[in-house]
């Protein structure tokens, strides 16, 4: 038997004194993590993936939460060209940082550790250390492996989590499901790793919307169903692509925009109501943002129950609708139950016919 321990005994005081959880984006990816977005070819997964990518980028929110900035890396696995339009189009409706923003184009087959550690020595080399890696997809940087044996996806597992801790980066994998469109494809193996699952869906009559649920959150509360849109943004080459906009529903998402205006309405209009240009203009004066905040927020507000419109003396004015927030508490309460107070803090916004 050996004399010397490699491993280290923690006492309840240490496990007591680890850091508290933190969040790439709030209540989405934790830092570090092993996370996987999962849904049927065509869902918009893709697109999900790059909009968090923007976002983590740049330090702005995403989908009205709270992001922590670092740089991030994206395996684009399945090939960069697709990427050409939709960047273009990302760059054109919000920006895209430079600096902190970096792709591979080719797959890095993670069963392999010597590709491991090529792409480790790569990023050392190169001095971006990533907060986020995308890879896009699983299936691309596991070829020949046998997705429904546990033993072989371990080995990819594996991969992963040296990946994690040799950049301490969260890692969000790209995955499909099986062909009943309901869970990921392959062993159980990968959802038991994995710290976050989130399903990627195609919701809406026209199908432009996508909806997210989070189906695994290891070590803090599931977010709830969030839907958002996919946006056709015109091209100046005469192409177009799909962007992630803003939120479809406002429920179950953390809106401080949104709340804003609620608020604002409730306290400076009252039973009144409130022509558009008057509602944009309290919105900035109050100090919540610039009218482009107040674009996006009124975007997601509008056919909500928080509100509706109607049209006296001439004008279309807005009133508070059939459901309020309380931004303390931030649960949702009918007109009756709502009382006035503090406004909410607010911080610091083929791809057109198929979305992957």
């Amino acid at each position: 038997m050996p004399t010397t321990s490699t491993f280290k005994l923690l006492s309840p005081a240490d496990i007591e004194a680890l850091p508290d959880l933190e969040w790439l984006v709030r209540g989405v990816l934790p830092a570090p993590a092993f996370a996987v977005l999962y849904g049927e070819p065509g869902c918009g997964k893709s697109f999900v993936a790059l909009s968090m990518a923007l976002a983590v980028a740049s330090g702005g929110e995403w989908l009205g939460r709270p992001v922590k900035q670092a740089k991030v890396l994206y395996v684009a696995a399945e090939g960069v060209l697709g990427l050409k339009n939709r960047l273009r189009a990302n760059r054109r409706l919000r920006g895209i940082s430079e600096e902190n923003l970096r792709f591979v184009a080719d797959p890095v087959m993670v069963a392999d550790s010597t590709q491991v550690i090529a792409l480790v020595r790569d990023l050392a080399a190169e001095g971006f250390a990533p907060g986020l890696i995308i890879v896009d997809t699983l299936a691309r940087v596991a070829v020949g492996v046998d997705e429904n044996s546990a033993k072989e996806i371990g080995v990819v597992i594996a991969g992963f989590d040296d990946l994690k801790r040799a950049t301490d980066a969260t890692v969000l994998v790209i995955h499909h499901t099986r062909k009943d469109g309901v869970s990921e494809r392959g062993s159980g193996a990968l959802r038991g790793a994995a710290d976050v699952m989130i399903q990627c869906e195609k919701s809406g009559d026209d199908m432009s919307r996508v909806s997210l649920s989070c189906s695994k959150m290891k070590d803090d509360e599931p977010f709830k169903t969030v839907t958002a849109f996919l946006e056709k943004v015109d091209l100046s080459n005469g192409a177009s692509s799909l962007v992630l906009g803003g939120l479809a529903e406002a429920f179950g998402l953390e809106s401080a925009h949104a709340d804003a205006i609620i608020w604002i309405l409730e306290t400076q209009f009252a039973d009144k109501g409130a022509t558009h240009g008057a509602l944009k203009k309290a919105f900035v004066a109050a100090g919540n943002g610039s009218e482009s905040k107040f674009d996006r927020a009124w975007r997601d507000l509008k056919d909500t129950a928080r509100v509706r419109l109607e049209r006296v003396g001439g004008k279309a004015l807005i009133f508070t609708g059939s459901v309020s927030v309380n931004p303390v508490s931030n649960q949702y309460q009918t007109p009756t139950q709502t009382s006035v107070m503090s406004p909410p803090s607010l911080g610091g916004d083929t791809d057109t016919k198929s979305a992957t």
